[in-house]
């Protein structure tokens, strides 16, 4: 699966202007790019669930072109982002603070220093790693964590909306298609209860399922997750 959408991310990138920062990450809806007014609503939500303040240092993994890495920086936070993808973190590099640490590399096998971080988001992502690789990666979260840090995993996809997504003829039958031939259209969907049990197994102290405000443009098929070391 790792293969599948490192190939993914690295046509999509190509095919997008470097300017559209929403559509380059995908941050859209029905093809429209993600308006920066509700972005901002998006940004609100991460910093009040991850509690940021600016003695923070935040891992933002999956981190893209930096949307959230740059937000977290101008709150006075030490950020490193990473990310598979050398386009993205070229832009990111570009196109955002020079104080922020970018990375390119695969999230499961970046290299960092244990009880590093007060805070770590995981935003839009989870789907494209299998089960396996979901379980090595809350283990590497967990370890670079400092005790009484916090995860933030948004936009997860939820295995008990799946028909909410996929809400028409065409839409289902592009589901099976690509089911069968092994290039699903989203990703990983996973069902709540799956995660919380997985986060205790990480050995996270306290778990807790996060509903999206309604008005959030993938609300009606996604979840968030808060996991506190």
């Amino acid at each position: 699966m790792k293969t599948y959408w490192k190939n993914y991310w690295d046509n999509h990138v190509k095919t997008v202007d470097n300017q559209d920062k929403f559509s380059q990450v995908l941050r859209v809806k029905e093809g429209k790019p993600q308006s920066n007014e509700d972005f901002q609503k998006s940004i609100q939500h991460v910093i009040k669930h991850l509690d940021i303040n600016e003695n923070c240092k935040v891992l933002d993994l999956c981190c893209g072109n930096g949307l959230f890495s740059n937000q977290f920086q101008k709150l006075g936070c030490n950020v490193v982002g990473v990310d598979f993808c050398s386009k993205l973190i070229e832009t990111a590099i570009a196109q955002n603070d020079k104080s922020i640490h970018f990375i390119q590399s695969d999230v499961l096998n970046v290299s960092l220093e244990n009880n590093t971080f007060d805070r770590v988001l995981l935003a839009a992502a989870l789907q494209h790693f299998s089960e396996s690789e979901i379980i090595q990666l809350f283990d590497t979260i967990f370890n670079v964590l400092k005790r009484n840090g916090k995860l933030l995993i948004t936009d997860i996809l939820n295995q008990d909306k799946i028909w909410n997504f996929y809400n028409t003829i065409e839409r289902k039958n592009a589901y099976f298609t690509n089911k069968q031939q092994n290039t699903p259209i989203l990703g990983t969907w996973l069902n709540t209860q799956w995660l919380e049990e997985l986060a205790m197994y990480s050995k996270f102290s306290r778990v807790e399922i996060i509903t999206q405000p309604p008005e959030f443009i993938y609300s009606h098929y996604r979840f968030d997750l808060l996991c506190v070391k």
